[in-house]
């Protein structure tokens, strides 16, 4: 019999091996892929990028997720920024954003850390920082969301920090505000030791 779809709590974290009715676009090969957000620009990471949308790398199927884990060539923009986990109007060859539909899929792994580096790119570098300068005096409210994009934190909380899957902000939930560099390397620190989960 087949799993009925539960609907997915932004601020729950799904649970491995169950399925949710999560945001989905289809992508240019007519492949359905779980996003993350909505669609939005980050001109002070990468003009070139262009609007984008993240995927859900929580419900993403093996060989896609695979695909996207190892941050090659094919995952940078021209600017040499990292493109992982994210589908571009650009890359889909269309202006049009594709509509986001609801659609039953398997929570098949947590979701992996953001990378814990500045992207490689050639133009700027300094942007994580920037970012943080930017949010350092903004307070949470208490819906816990990131704002930034506005992406839900709660569901990725450990041990009251959580980092935005988005674009790598950590957050000091218990507080509700931007975690000090301190509390962001131990808790990075943390997440290293502890490796990737495995899959379902």
């Amino acid at each position: 019999m087949r799993k009925q779809a539960e609907p997915l709590d932004p601020n729950v974290a799904p649970v491995l091996g169950r399925v949710y009715l999560v945001p989905t676009i289809t992508n240019r090969h007519g492949q359905i892929v779980p996003v993350l957000g909505g669609w939005h620009k980050d001109p002070e990471i990468s003009k070139s990028l262009g609007e984008h949308i993240h995927l859900d790398a929580r419900f993403l199927p093996a060989r896609m997720f695979k695909s996207k884990r190892g941050y090659r060539g094919s995952d940078y923009d021209k600017d040499g920024f990292v493109l992982a986990q994210v589908e571009t109007l650009h890359f889909l060859n269309t202006e049009e954003k594709p509509k986001i539909t609801l659609r039953p899929m398997k929570c098949l792994r947590v979701m992996p850390h953001f990378l814990d580096t500045a992207p490689i790119g050639r133009k700027n570098t300094s942007w994580p920082q920037e970012m943080r300068c930017t949010y350092q005096d903004v307070k949470l409210t208490d819906a816990l969301v990131c704002p930034h994009r506005g992406i839900h934190l709660a569901p990725f909380e450990e041990n009251g920090f959580a980092v935005c899957p988005g674009h790598g902000l950590c957050w000091n939930l218990r507080e509700k505000r931007l975690a000090t560099e301190e509390e962001e390397q131990a808790v990075r620190k943390a997440r290293k030791a502890e490796g990737e989960a495995s899959e379902v």
